[in-house]
């Protein structure tokens, strides 16, 4: 857990290495951005597993898309 008050900022080199060798899911997810209605998507698991690194990734991704 991080220190109150402290804030990890994401570089881009720290999303790249996270996420290598995803084109197939992150293709699934532009596509699914460019829908009427883009489902709500829910992310759970145990900790220390990625959510946190997966959620900046795709809101990444869906702020280059606008």
């Amino acid at each position: 857990m991080a220190r109150p008050g402290f804030e990890h900022k994401a570089t881009q080199d720290d999303l790249c290495r996270h996420f290598s060798g995803r084109a197939d899911e992150i293709a699934r997810f532009r596509s699914l951005l460019n829908t009427p209605a883009p489902p709500v998507l829910a992310f759970h698991g145990v900790g220390g597993i990625g959510k946190t690194w997966l959620l900046r990734r795709l809101r990444q991704i869906a702020i280059e898309e606008d």
